[in-house]
């Protein structure tokens, strides 16, 4: 794999919170050196031990931390809960909804939400109200988001001209 410092320190961290310990990691780096394939070694090393693997990308944007990886992480863990239950039920976050106000107060000037994604495909059976790139067929394996890694927001605009 290349990366066996990293796949160590990540070993000691598992380990840590498998005994108990709060643990958190953060995998960062230039496209291509590894990140994914280190993380699915660990995730087969995860698998192995019975343990729920939650999937979050973050993607850097202006030199700021984005939430978005965390909310992969939370949609991952309520699309997993209970692969019997409808799609439509809506999770209940009444009961933390003080403490992520606390944490995000921006949370309270939301008004309304939209969908975005750079991808989506034809057969989707769900449209998101933005989009970038249309996929007419469902290719077995497509990663079209590779070409956005380092895209950033004045490059779009100057390619779709908004």
């Amino acid at each position: 794999m290349g990366r066996e410092k990293e796949f160590a320190e990540l070993q000691r961290r598992l380990n840590s919170a498998l005994s108990g310990d709060c643990q958190f990691a953060v995998v960062a780096g230039e496209p291509g050196i590894g990140k994914t394939r280190l993380l699915e070694e660990l995730k087969k090393l995860v698998s192995m031990r019975k343990i729920r693997v939650l999937y979050g990308r973050f993607v850097e944007q202006d030199q700021a931390f984005s939430y978005q990886g965390f909310c992969e992480l939370i949609q991952d863990y309520f699309r997993s809960r209970d692969p019997g239950s409808s799609g439509a039920e809506r999770p209940d976050f009444s009961d933390i909804a003080p403490d992520l106000l606390s944490l995000f107060p921006l949370l309270t000037e939301i008004s309304e939400l939209r969908s975005a994604v750079l991808w989506t495909k034809a057969v989707s059976t769900y449209t998101p109200d933005y989009f970038v790139e249309m996929l007419p067929t469902s290719p077995w394996i497509h990663q079209p988001f590779e070409e956005y890694d380092n895209l950033r927001p004045e490059r779009l605009a100057k390619k779709y001209e908004v």
